[in-house]
């Protein structure tokens, strides 16, 4: 599936199946990107100065690959990371991070 022919309306209202076909293209959303990694330090940084503490507890919803997972996963916090994707949870499992990453059926 091409990312030019996503379907936007199914993707907002959590079609599984439209999700699963998004992610059948390697980094569909272009997390990888500079300024998606210069947005995750930013948010790093802003839950360091105002949420820090050693047991703090991140729900992270909507992890699709986990590239921003992975940044969660460097830090100490206790993290739990879902997604309604199966193709998206299979290669976040497959970064071999440390926090939870858990399939959420719909």
């Amino acid at each position: 599936m091409k990312k030019e022919s996503v379907n936007e309306y199914a993707l907002l209202h959590g079609n599984k199946k439209v999700f699963d076909d998004f992610f059948s293209t390697e980094d569909p959303w272009n997390l990888n990107s500079k300024q998606e990694q210069f947005r995750y330090k930013i948010i790093i940084n802003f839950i360091k100065k105002n949420f820090c503490k050693p047991d703090l507890k991140i729900l992270e919803i909507g992890c699709a690959e986990g590239n921003f997972s992975e940044y969660l996963d460097i830090e100490t916090y206790k993290t739990t990371s879902i997604d309604i994707s199966e193709v998206a949870i299979e290669r976040a499992r497959n970064r071999n991070l440390k926090m939870r990453i858990s399939y959420v059926p719909k």
